[in-house]
């Protein structure tokens, strides 16, 4: 399980103040964040670690810093928990695919029947083979909502999980999805003409902020 955050537009220069918020709040999320835009067109790391913000308090500041400060026209940070307290960096989100970002907070049972036709996951998680597995009916996709739902619904029909709820983005469109089946995974969002902002939880005024709706795929445009 993780929590998530996304944000475009205005809000990204805010990032350094929410991000703080967000780490106080998610403490027990101890096996790892990390924190993706983009330079230019290509997906990167503003940073990434295995260990927990608050043992890497300093590094995960900085990360934020950067992010706040650069061009990026989409920020998604995610901070890992796993219930058996392994630690692995190829574990940690956001993954990148083709430069297309993913974030998820949930898991599943036989992942490994997810029979991938591209380029395979760096890492050994359930969340990354799954984006790589969506990645092989999206990326080349003249409608990749369209896919994106129809992908979730043979993904439901044949697999068991705890939640499906994520955040993906190519840097130009954002698409978020939140469903839960074992566990509660929300997704709450503030959107104006600036930009977006997506959490896993509210921050600040919490009138600000509209619950997605589950089993509903969000497209958003990046401003």
């Amino acid at each position: 399980m993780g929590r998530l955050i996304g944000m475009s537009g205005a809000f990204i220069p805010t990032a350094k103040s929410l991000g703080a918020e967000f780490f106080l709040s998610a403490a027990d999320h101890a096996e790892g964040w990390g924190l993706s835009g983009y330079n230019g067109h290509r997906a990167v790391y503003f940073g990434r670690s295995e260990q927990s913000v608050s043992e890497d308090k300093e590094a995960y500041l900085k990360s934020l810093e950067r992010a706040a400060s650069s061009a990026t026209p989409v920020l998604v940070g995610h901070f890992r928990h796993a219930p058996d307290g392994h630690r692995d960096i190829g574990s940690v989100h956001p993954f990148h695919h083709r430069d297309w970002v993913f974030a998820q907070d949930g898991s599943f049972s036989r992942w490994g029947d997810l029979v991938l036709s591209d380029v395979p996951p760096q890492g050994q998680t359930d969340s990354e083979r799954f984006f790589h597995w969506l990645m092989d009916r999206v990326y080349s996709s003249e409608n990749p909502h369209q896919s994106l739902e129809a992908a979730l619904a043979e993904f439901k029909d044949r697999f068991d999980y705890t939640s499906l709820t994520f955040i993906l983005t190519n840097g130009k469109t954002t698409w978020a999805y939140c469903e839960s089946r074992k566990a509660r995974s929300p997704l709450f969002l503030q959107k104006n003409k600036t930009g977006f902002l997506i959490c896993s939880q509210r921050l600040g005024t919490a009138s600000l902020w509209t619950a997605f709706e589950e089993k509903k795929l969000v497209q958003i445009e990046v401003a």
